[in-house]
């Protein structure tokens, strides 16, 4: 494909970079200046440079596999390395760093700094249109491979960017699908390959992709890019955007994208000065992203490659070694029945098939390059056999027209003229701009530059063809523009009209428009094309790329009878013994831009290998594809080999492997199914309706055919040799200073060749927590070794990150499986080694602990993680950054206050999210069969914790342990359980002197927040009983006295997050408002508003004044309700009634479910603060007179109830349940036997709540009989 570029760009030879400091610089920049960093190279692959502060540019480059420079279309010649899949094969971790090595020195010579590869995204299912780019299905083999390449890299000084973070798994609207999925397969999968990378080789940068993951572009993802790579893997390269991958200013560089290519920019310039003057970027954001920038290309300076460097070749001898050493690894002979291959050199070999005589080098898109050489499979065999070979079509693969270019001749030279214009072609007096010779009728005008060029403008091809056979010819045309082929003048296809999409020029251009016409040999015709520029027309696919001009693509050959070289191939078959089957697909089949419709061959290629093996059933057959294709003569055949895409050397090293000169030591990293169906994304691959549903979950290729069941044709991991080897001398060793596990044994090579094998080493859980794959390939090392001889391979295990599983509820974390692990050793996925001993490789679990009585470590941690998501927000009784740490550090192993309240937050957890609990069990079958028997276990450990000087050394945490167990057993309907221990925890909070805030001044900052706030949840018990006493019992952890001392004010927490709050300091929130923090302040704030008048000065009466005559105490809780009903008013707007949409949690440091748990019990207790003094005032004037004010309530209560979700209820627990039940007991002192309007809407009302209290009690979000007994008097009543 040829593509123009500036031919001046590059040139200009200038010095290495000079060293700055990167902090220097960016105090030193103006605001102009930073945002002209970030807006997008100064062209299509260079960074803006800096000339006042001596800032360079840097030279980006594509590819995966191969150093393209910066041209196209005229380009330097380079080495074209095989194709990802092929590089996957390898199973070669040192190979991959040699790959490396080469791929920096092309990097040089081509003055780039910074290579665009290597792609690391996985493949789903075989269409995939760039499927044969990245390495494998498999993320933990793509992952140590992308890391070997970039380390090798890294050797050269050459900078790698990783691509395409993430889910970039198809072509079809690549752009604008929205990909589906959840979190543990985006972690455990998808994420994982460039997690690795990062750990392990740290690259230069980070592409991202095209597409939206859950509903957001990546390049605008916050979530992904700064909350994963930057937060919690600490990576801290460069993000940029795939070339015209960004979407949006302010939201794109909010989210962490450091640069928009290419240039010039889209979104930046005067949208990115907008932003900034409407503070939509802050400052500091702005700073961090110029600081990206300015780090790459200081890094890249140790490169000392100069800016605009010009570009040269290598090609040299000890390159294209390596080149056909990787291609001839890379081959996968997938099946040697009778010992077929290898052929003899010494006999002739018949060679049929449409990929023979084809150097199918490389696949379609971004990753094709000019290569410096390319040989096809019959020119490697030519230079190695010496029987004679012979050849045969047998049949044309090509989805397009052969293109025309090389067939054309201009004064008797091979080529065509181009010739570029202003003017349409209906302008006879046009001159052209420039012409030029081509020989490539492929053409990828993409940036095409001329000084006079205008926006829309125009080119002419003119070439002269001579036939040398008289026949019927095909003509084929497409376009991205517009175009018009012709033939002496005559017009002959037209592709300006009606066009269609198709797969050419990466998915923007047409499909191939055909026209056919009768020549005769000898005679020679004016083939002439006139193309438009894309501008000229009107057609626009929907989740493409706009690649600029546009480009233009001709073609054209003889018709020929397909079954008639089909015969002529069986002919050659039946006279020769040795036979190859050269056949796959290509560059047009699979390509950037389009994914494929089937697996299938092209067409008449599967007859044309069955009618063969007929004639000659000891044909090999070489199939060449960079993905898994359909072989339904695979049984017949008895010697296959998957060739990939091979590079420059792909011919010699499939010759080399047919002849025995290399020993095959390829393994498929990709599961080939024997039919598309049986594939795992067969029923979701596609964009449909702008979205794409992962539903295979983390059962991506082999995972999915263990667990199904579904025999593949070739299983992952898969390839044979010429040779047999035997693994033996099993040994594990584990270091537990580091959790490291080598896996050791000895590789013996019992055959007669020398020859290369790959040890894999599968984990297979043992009764995990949660369903998992079956196996799944943790570790591999392949190990060369003579004949008769024997080698010991090593292979490294991270023991904690490959147990591990990424656990999904409302929250994310990655946990150790304790579960026991087997170790396989194996040669694919499906054929375990067998070994002489029967012992058993297995982890030992992790040592026990004291909550192991309770239920598992793992399982706990889930419940501590259940707690700080859910419950945490309402009952906040620790700090959570010393606590998480405390656990982290297996705190309770020796600290019985803090095991105390590991054991009481277990109790909590399962009395509130009921919803949680058989999943809980499942996780550990081991935990109690009721919710109360667990709570009656907690209650028991606490119990016998207790020692006889239990109360002589108190804290926080033996008061919240005591607390949380009070409301677990009031949640499951244990109220003596629940009361007696509610009275310990009162008796704690008075010896800790909760109420008194003079007491706190010998306090750390984290214990002086930590009592503030269980001040104010005793004190909403307070207010309960207050408020509403139908025991008339005087239990409580205030009493009027001390009511009238206390210092509310003072005891409120401060209103940060405890993230802020360190021992001996505690710092401002340097954000917002919104926060759990604020959350529990506003409903504290409510109890506080609801008991005291802030008109009256009066402290220490009872707080329905009583004392005082009817009409003062009617108009004191009359002040009181209108206080309190305005009283939300002033709060953040998040945690308003009517702002259930207004929140944006990523944010802040949480979650909207936490927000909604928050904003559901400041409403609900709001309104039924405002129920409970009309209760009171009915006490004193007439029920009738509140009756608007409880229907207002009533239909506010009603609201909030039927617009939150059950999961933000749940953890509010009964105490929010009989708010509700309160409120709706207003309701029964209306006059039900009256006749009118209002005695009928309280009826309905009753009925409304009467229906929420069972379908809560349903739920199991309570389950007491005096709810239920409400709930059935409620419906007869009503």
């Amino acid at each position: 494909m040829a593509l123009f570029n500036d031919e001046n760009t590059n040139q200009e030879h200038a010095t290495p970079f000079a060293p700055f400091d990167v902090e220097e610089v960016l105090l030193q920049l103006n605001i102009d200046e930073k945002m002209s960093l970030l807006s997008a190279g100064k062209d299509f692959w260079h960074t803006r440079d800096i000339p006042r502060l001596s800032i360079p540019s840097i030279r980006l480059s594509d590819g995966p596999n191969g150093i393209r420079g910066t041209k196209f279309f005229g380009s330097v010649p380079s080495a074209c390395l095989p194709c990802g899949t092929a590089i996957g094969a390898t199973f070669d971790s040192d190979l991959v760093v040699e790959i490396g090595h080469l791929l920096g020195d092309e990097a040089r010579a081509k003055g780039a700094h910074v290579v665009l590869g290597p792609t690391i995204n996985i493949q789903r299912g075989p269409l995939g249109g760039r499927g044969f780019e990245s390495y494998s299905e498999d993320p933990f083999l793509s992952g140590m491979l992308a890391a070997s390449y970039i380390n090798g890299l890294k050797d050269k000084h050459i900078g790698a960017a990783i691509k395409h973070l993430v889910c970039n798994d198809q072509e079809h609207e690549r752009m604008a699908v929205n990909t589906i999925i959840t979190q543990r397969a985006l972690r455990e999968i998808y994420l994982l390959p460039f997690m690795l990378a990062t750990r392990l080789s740290n690259p230069a940068a980070i592409m991202t992709a095209y597409n939206r993951v859950n509903g957001v572009h990546v390049a605008e993802d916050r979530s992904i890019l700064k909350d994963v790579l930057r937060n919690e893997w600490q990576w801290d390269g460069l993000f940029v955007s795939d070339w015209f991958g960004t979407y949006s200013t302010s939201e794109a560089i909010n989210a962490g994208l450091d640069l928009e290519m290419p240039g010039p920019s889209r979104w930046g310039g005067a949208a990115l000065v907008h932003a900034v003057s409407a503070n939509k970027v802050l400052s500091s954001e702005l700073d961090e992203r110029v600081r990206a920038v300015l780090k790459l290309v200081k890094k890249s300076a140790q490169a000392r490659i100069p800016e605009n460097a010009p570009e040269t070749q290598l090609n040299r001898p000890v390159d294209r070694r390596l080149l056909r050493k990787v291609a001839a690894d890379s081959i996968v002979l997938l099946k040697n029945q009778d010992n077929v291959l290898p052929f003899s050199q010494d006999r002739k070999i018949a060679v049929i098939g449409p990929n023979a005589k084809i150097a199918t080098y490389c696949g379609g898109g971004s990753a094709s390059l000019n290569a410096y050489s390319t040989s096809t499979p019959l020119d490697g065999i030519k230079s190695l056999a010496k029987g004679g070979v012979d050849f045969a079509q047998g049949a044309y693969a090509f989805q397009m027209l052969r293109e025309l270019g090389k067939e054309l001749t201009v004064d008797g030279k091979p080529g065509f003229k181009l010739r570029f214009f202003n003017d349409p072609p209906t302008n006879v007096e046009r001159t052209p701009l420039e012409e030029r010779t081509l020989t490539d009728s492929n053409i990828f005008f993409l940036d095409y530059d001329h000084p006079d060029l205008k926006e829309i403008w125009y080119a002419e091809t003119e070439g002269v063809f001579a036939p040398t056979e008289s026949g019927t010819y095909d003509f084929g045309l497409c376009v991205h523009g517009t175009g018009r082929l012709y033939i002496d003048d005559e017009l002959l296809i037209s592709n300006v009209e009606n066009q269609r999409p198709g797969p050419s020029f990466l998915g923007s251009g047409t499909l191939e428009e055909t026209g056919a016409k009768a020549l005769v040999a000898g005679r020679s015709y004016r083939i002439t094309v006139q193309w438009g520029c894309a501008r000229t027309s009107t057609r626009k696919t929907p989740g493409t790329v706009d690649f600029g001009h546009g480009g233009l693509r001709f073609s054209g050959c003889l018709r020929q009878d397909a079954q008639d070289l089909i015969d002529a191939a069986v002919r050659l078959a039946c006279e020769v013994d040795q036979v190859v089957i050269c056949v796959g697909l290509g560059p047009e089949w699979e390509s950037e831009g389009d994914d494929r419709i089937s697996m299938d061959l092209p067409p008449n290629t599967d007859t044309l290998v069955e009618r063969v093996l007929e004639a000659n059933p000891n044909a090999a057959i070489v199939v060449q594809s960079g993905t898994p294709v359909a072989m339904p003569w695979s049984d017949k055949a008895k010697a296959i080999l998957h060739a990939w895409y091979g590079g420059n050397e792909g011919g010699n090293g499939i010759a080399d492997i047919l002849f025995g000169a290399v020993n095959p030591s390829g393994k498929l990293p990709l599961t080939f199914p024997r039919r598309l169906k049986d594939n795992p994304t067969y029923l979701n691959y596609r964009s449909e309706g702008g979205r794409v549903l992962y539903g295979e979950d983390v059962y991506v290729g082999y995972r999915f055919y263990e667990q199904t069941e579904v025999a593949p044709l070739f299983p992952f991991g898969h390839g044979l040799s010429y040779t047999s080897f035997a693994l033996s001398s099993l040994k594990l060793d584990m270091d537990m200073q580091t959790d490291r596990l080598s896996v050791r044994c000895t590789v013996s090579n019992t055959g007669s060749r020398a020859g290369a094998e790959v040890v894999q080493v599968y984990i297979e859980p043992i009764s995990p927590p949660i369903r998992r794959p079956l196996k799944e390939l943790k570790g591999f090392a392949k190990r060369y070794v003579e004949a008769g001889q024997s080698a010991e391979v090593v292979v490294e295990i991270d023991v904690l990150r490959d147990t591990s599983f990424w656990e999904e509820k409302e929250g994310s974390k990655r946990i150790q499986d304790d579960a026991s692990q087997n170790f396989d050793l194996a040669r694919s996925e499906r054929s375990a080694v067998p070994l002489p001993s029967p012992t058993s490789f297995i982890v030992v679990q992790q040592g026990a602990f004291r909550t192991d009585s309770i239920c598992s470590r793992a399982l706990l941690r889930t419940m501590v993680d259940d707690y700080l998501l859910c419950i945490y927000p309402l009952i906040p009784v620790v700090h959570r950054p010393s606590f998480c740490f405390a656990l982290h550090e297996d705190r309770d192993n020796d600290d019985d206050d803090f095991l105390g309240l590991l054991i009481a937050i277990c109790a909590i957890v399962v009395a509130l999210l009921p919803s949680k609990y058989e999943g809980y069990r499942s996780l550990d079958l081991s935990m109690a069969p009721s919710r109360a028997e667990v709570l009656n276990r907690c209650h028991g450990f606490l119990t016998a914790l207790r020692r006889p000087d239990f109360f002589e050394k108190i804290g926080s945490s033996k008061w919240a342990a005591l607390y949380l167990m009070a409301i677990a057993f009031f949640q499951v309907g244990k109220p003596n359980h629940a009361r007696m221990i509610e009275v310990e925890s009162m008796q704690l909070g008075r010896l800790l002197d909760l109420h008194r805030v003079d007491k706190y001044e010998e306090l750390d900052c984290i214990e002086k927040q930590l009592r503030r706030k269980g001040f104010w949840l005793l004190f909403y018990g307070y207010v309960h009983s207050e408020i509403q006493n139908f025991r008339k019992e005087k239990l409580s952890f205030l009493d009027h006295a001390t009511m009238a001392t206390t210092n509310l004010k003072a005891l409120m927490p401060i209103e940060v997050e405890d993230e802020q709050i360190f021992k001996h300091e505690t710092f401002s929130s340097p954000t917002s408002d919104v926060s759990m923090t604020m959350g529990f302040i506003i409903h504290s704030r409510l109890f506080w508003q609801a008991i005291e008048d802030p008109h009256d000065n009066t402290r220490g009466e009872c707080l329905c004044c009583r004392n005082r005559s009817p009409a003062a105490q009617v108009a004191h809780l009359r002040r009181r309700l209108r206080d309190l009903k305005y009283a939300l008013d002033d709060a953040p707007r998040p945690f308003r009634q009517y702002a259930l949409s207004d929140f944006d949690s990523a944010s802040h440091i949480f979650s909207s479910s936490q927000l909604g748990t928050l904003r559901v019990n400041i409403h609900v207790t709001h309104l039924w603060l405002q129920s409970m003094l009309l209760d009171q005032l009915d006490l004193l004037t007439s029920p009738e007179q509140h009756w608007h004010e409880r229907e207002d309530i009533s239909t506010q209560l009603l609201h909030v109830l039927h617009n939150t979700p059950q999961a933000d209820i749940e953890p509010n627990g009964l105490h929010l349940v009989y708010k509700v039940r309160d409120v709706a007991v207003g309701l029964l002192a209306c006059p039900y036997v009256a006749p009118d309007s209002s005695a009928k809407r309280a009826q309905e009302y009753v009925k409304a709540f009467t229906d929420i209290m069972a379908r809560l009690d349903a739920s199991e979000t309570v389950n007491t009989a005096n709810l239920q007994s409400w709930i059935d008097t409620g419906r007869q009543n009503v």
